[in-house]
């Protein structure tokens, strides 16, 4: 042990009574998740566990994951484990639930509640953690689980989760736009922001804007979505260089390579240099006036009939190098 290391007392509080563990020792830097642990140990059958609280002397809950040093306990303390029972009644509704997880919207606070029925919901459908109560809705195992399934059931989680990096990090990997129920502190984050961007492009949208000015992020977003959806003719997602900082879509060297990657970015360049990228990127268009072509310009620019000659953007095989022979066709742009 250190020499800051302490010796507490545990007493364990059950609806049968009151027992004493044994003599626990903490170091200031440890954590209490191998107490609660010690606590689960002392449940003859964990099923039947509503909750379990661990309390400071004076009354305060110790969470799992918090330092022994920042809850002021004090050599020779003693602490006391709260085991509450599960409702019985609540066991009938695990099966409902498996069956269907959306009944857990409907059903008594006591099925609501209970972890285990409200598990079994999460583990089928991930939005359900929506209907259980808040402080489950805090429970680091549950709102993991449920962000497994739909990354956007972090919006449901408690602050504290939403501001815990491994439960978002699981979100925006399923679900890139779960960033936007990220905490502040997490949507600027360099690993959580790239993982939702290549995961889902335009999740560029919910960070900071620290990264919506990063030049190699917000292309990272641009080329990401143009991937994923190709010619878009699926989908009518805002593009990613629409959440690009203003001045990122006035830099006509960035602009450029943005282009490149998709050309519909043009649309989004300022209006002072987009005339002249428009006429930079008829240099490397061949037109050609297709069904494909002139079905995509309608759809996507909202016009009832379109030009005689619709704009296939033919760029080159390394969108980076213009000196390449263009052989690539990319979908159409308007650029007239």
């Amino acid at each position: 042990l250190g020499s800051d290391a302490m010796v507490i007392h545990v007493n364990v509080v059950t609806p049968a009574g009151t027992t004493v563990a044994e003599k626990y020792k903490l170091e200031p830097s440890d954590t209490f998740n191998d107490l609660l642990e010690l606590g689960k140990q002392c449940v003859n059958n964990p099923r039947d566990v509503l909750r379990l609280h661990l309390l400071s002397p004076s009354g305060e809950q110790l969470k799992q994951g918090r330092k022994v040093a920042a809850a002021k306990i004090k050599n020779g303390d003693t602490l006391t484990f709260v085991i509450i029972s599960r409702d019985p009644r609540a066991e009938d509704w695990i099966a409902r639930v498996q069956s269907d997880p959306s009944v857990l919207k409907c059903a008594p606070e006591y099925a609501r509640s209970d972890p285990v029925v409200v598990m079994e919901a999460v583990k089928h459908s991930g939005s359900t953690l929506g209907y259980a109560v808040p402080e489950l809705r805090g429970d680091k195992e549950l709102v993991s689980m449920a962000v497994s399934k739909d990354g956007k059931s972090l919006q449901y989680a408690s602050a504290e989760l939403r501001d815990d990096k491994e439960v978002a990090l699981k979100a925006v990997l399923q679900h890139g736009r779960a960033l936007e129920f990220a905490s502040e502190r997490l949507r600027g984050d360099f690993e959580i922001v790239h993982c939702a961007c290549t995961n889902e492009g335009n999740s560029l949208e919910f960070a900071t804007p620290e990264w919506q000015r990063d030049e190699k992020m917000v292309l990272l977003a641009v080329q990401r979505l143009y991937q994923q959806t190709g010619d878009l003719r699926k989908s009518q997602r805002n593009l990613p260089i629409q959440f690009a900082a203003e001045e990122l879509r006035s830099n006509s060297d960035f602009m450029w390579q943005a282009i490149q990657l998709d050309p519909r970015c043009i649309n989004h360049a300022s209006e002072d240099i987009r005339g002249l990228l428009k006429e930079k990127m008829k240099k490397h268009l061949k037109f050609e006036a297709t069904q494909t072509g002139a079905e995509y310009f309608t759809r996507f620019h909202g016009q009832d009939q379109w030009p005689r000659a619709t704009a296939v953007a033919v760029l080159p095989a390394n969108p980076m190098d213009d000196s390449v022979q263009c052989d690539v066709l990319r979908p159409a742009c308007n650029i007239s």
